[in-house]
């Protein structure tokens, strides 16, 4: 009998046709989860007006999709590492496609609020499944750069949403959007259904069928021999139980809360400025359009910082590459204040801002996916994305905490720079006490009587 480890042999071999069509089928799918996340933003001036209502309401309209998105990630991450990354995603898509579809058909507010939080829990699943997906099918050396660009995905579909959004609602009604958020994911699933691979690395250890284990990694690698009498292993650790308290178990518990805390103040300082920004520059003299081209520069500096900051996390290790980006990144948000008034360099310095904090944010996911094991792989990804956009609903309120004390926009940014030292020093900290590196494997290839 020959027993074959199969991390060992991934880790080995080059990746090849198999493993880029599984990432464009899952960064396909990001792509969508991306524009189902930003629909509400676009189509809601549209159903102010349509409907007549107070502004006010927005706000919980946002909401409703944030916390089913808190509750989606960490759902179906559990979901996910109990039956599989391809059954979970399914679901995801299902969840947002349906529900966002049937959105279109709304005529009341409440019905609005209900369909966007069941929504909401299909794109916070989905993110984390993918990426996980992703990670578990490309070699350790290249595993952070994978999951940065497949990352990607989400912040295009967001870009995608707001480019179709500009011509779409105004032309056909903000029903339109929904339509095509809903409506595209459900045609998609006719490819997905059928070429959407699970996780080898799940299946092995799940101890799947062997016939199906043996066809997946001959397509993954047509040239490797694998004889028939093959058994498959995997050097991870698997451990029965409830998979969260797997997170804080084996020496993982300190390293979780660090990345947590991490996630969480890189991803605050993000809602802020996301959502502040554009008043914040207005109030400080700069006219609303150069305002609202000024804060588009953060999510163009977040593509490229996604795209480009994986490969030196692959090369000098994850928690060190974000620390000190996190750690540099400080000196240009303190210097927003002095800049708020004048385009030019509030531009240039929202840019940098952008690439460092949305490549941070991809970053910290990315950590979490080299954090944890095969078993709660899933899980973990899901629950740190959780934990980390709670900080969707913290941050609104904290800029409206700021303007009630008198707070100037200097010192807003002062306190923004300051999460991200307590980010810089929790990656430090985790560093420190477990440094991320490549599990050790056993031979690819053992011959046992």
């Amino acid at each position: 009998m020959t027993m074959i480890n199969v991390g060992a042999i991934i880790d080995r071999e080059k990746p090849g046709r198999f493993h880029w069509i599984s990432f464009a089928l899952c960064t396909a799918l990001l792509i969508f989860d991306g524009f189902d996340s930003q629909i509400a933003g676009y189509v809601a001036p549209a159903l102010v007006r349509d409907w007549h209502l107070n502004k006010a309401v927005l706000g919980p309209l946002f909401s409703m999709g944030s916390l089913g998105f808190v509750v989606g990630a960490m759902a179906f991450g559990i979901f996910a590492d109990r039956y599989g990354r391809r059954a979970a995603l399914i679901g995801c898509v299902l969840f947002f496609g349906i529900f966002s579809l049937a959105t279109a058909w709304a005529t009341t507010l409440p019905e609005v609020f209900v369909l966007r939080f069941l929504a909401g829990l299909g794109v916070g699943g989905a993110m984390p499944n993918g990426i996980a997906l992703i990670s578990e099918y490309f070699p350790a050396r290249l595993r952070a750069t994978i999951m940065m660009l497949g990352g990607t995905g989400y912040a295009l579909g967001s870009a995608i949403c707001g480019l179709i959004g500009a011509w779409a609602v105004p032309a056909f009604g903000w029903q339109s959007l929904f339509l095509i958020g809903g409506g595209v994911p459900l045609l998609l699933l006719l490819l997905w259904v059928p070429f959407l691979p699970e996780s080898i690395r799940f299946m092995v250890l799940r101890e799947g069928d062997p016939v199906q284990i043996t066809r997946m990694l001959r397509r993954m690698y047509p040239r490797l021999a694998v004889p028939s009498d093959a058994r498959f292993t995997i050097a991870e650790e698997r451990r029965p139980g409830f998979t969260v308290g797997h997170l804080f178990r084996e020496g993982r518990g300190l390293a979780t809360v660090l990345l947590w805390l991490a996630v969480f103040c890189n991803l605050a300082v993000l809602a802020f400025l996301l959502n502040w920004l554009p008043t914040l520059a207005t109030g400080a003299g700069m006219p609303m359009a150069q305002a609202l081209t000024a804060t588009a520069m953060f999510s163009t500096g977040g593509t490229f910082g996604t795209m480009l900051l994986g490969r030196p996390m692959d090369k000098y290790g994850p928690q060190r590459t974000l620390a000190t980006v996190l750690l540099f990144v400080a000196i240009p948000i303190a210097a927003v204040g002095a800049v708020a008034g004048n385009f030019g360099p509030m531009a240039a310095v929202i840019f940098v801002i952008g690439f460092f904090i949305a490549g941070g944010n991809a970053g910290g996911i990315s950590v979490a996916g080299l954090l944890y094991p095969t078993f709660i792989r899933s899980t973990g990804v899901g629950w740190t994305l959780g934990v980390g956009r709670s900080a969707a609903f913290f941050a609104p309120l904290m800029g409206t905490a700021f303007i009630s004390f008198g707070l100037s926009i200097t010192t807003m940014f002062y306190i923004m720079a300051g999460f991200e030292l307590v980010a810089a020093i929790s990656y430090t900290a985790m560093y420190l006490r477990r440094p991320l590196r490549p599990i050790a494997a056993m031979p690819a290839v053992e011959h046992v009587a």
